[in-house]
């Protein structure tokens, strides 16, 4: 999960936010990602929530509403080895509907 930023042009870093140790489903982080554009860089933090974890196959998360922090988008990681040395990597992104303003209130 750490590593996610060394293979994305958007995501740049993750922190846990429990005191918890391993990856497992439930644990928490703060996902931080960035896009530079040709006249601003933006960065934004979401809160996530880890729900799939198979060592070796799959791991997958919830990205958290800027708002409240309900799920927004789901991002599921799989891998298949094709031989010593390499994989393939597909990933899968969900995004949730996210509410207006209005809508909440």
């Amino acid at each position: 999960m750490t590593r996610i930023g060394e293979f994305s042009p958007e995501y740049v870093h993750a922190e846990w936010m429990d005191a918890d140790v391993g990856l497992k489903v439930g644990r928490r982080f703060d996902g931080t990602n960035r896009k530079v554009t040709e006249t601003e860089q933006l960065t934004w933090t979401r809160p996530c929530t880890v729900t799939i974890v198979r060592p070796g196959s799959t791991f997958g998360y919830l990205m958290g509403d800027r708002h409240d922090g309900s799920p927004s988008g789901a991002w599921t990681y799989e891998f298949c080895a094709l031989s010593p040395g390499r994989c393939r990597l597909q990933l899968i992104f969900r995004h949730h509907r996210t509410p207006t303003t209005t809508e909440r209130s």
